[in-house]
């Protein structure tokens, strides 16, 4: 919450990430079964599913290949990043000017970006975001980034 202390953002922005976390952002959804404004509760992108924040965050197939995969692909950036400075890895000084290469390594790390593993059993995903094999420990572990659906989500 640390964004909403410090000023930066315009009133107008701050505003519509509030109602876009509480998922009340005016879509077609809420147009058709909320206010009877509307009769089409589609999705404007798709035309597929009705238009909620949570389709058009994570399952909106007209923008799955662009913008999901970006902000996919920049969260693992950050925390690839964040690997190389916690092993001392020379980086870039912003994690959004890090350009992350497919083997990198050093005395105490190996670190493989979007690298595809060979296994003994056959594996749907086998291309983690990142692996990371610690030389010293004789550890390995991968790290696979994936978008949730946010009625998927139970607590």
């Amino acid at each position: 919450w640390l964004w909403l202390t410090t000023g930066t953002l315009k009133k107008e922005t701050e505003s519509l990430i509030l109602a876009a976390q509480e998922q009340a952002i005016r879509t077609n959804t809420i147009k058709a079964k909320i206010e009877k404004s509307s009769d089409d509760a589609k999705c404007r992108l798709c035309k597929e599913a009705n238009e909620t924040v949570d389709h058009i965050l994570s399952c909106c197939k007209k923008i799955v290949q662009t913008d999901y995969k970006l902000r996919h692909n920049s969260v693992a950036q950050m925390i690839h990043w964040n690997l190389f400075k916690n092993y001392n890895i020379k980086t870039a000084t912003n994690w959004w000017e890090h350009k992350p290469e497919k083997v990198t390594e050093n005395q105490m790390v190996k670190i493989l970006w979007d690298f595809r593993m060979q296994t003994d059993k056959v594996l749907t995903h086998n291309t983690p975001d990142i692996m990371l094999v610690e030389r010293n420990k004789v550890t390995a572990g991968a790290i696979k980034r994936s978008k949730k659906k946010l009625q998927n989500i139970r607590t």
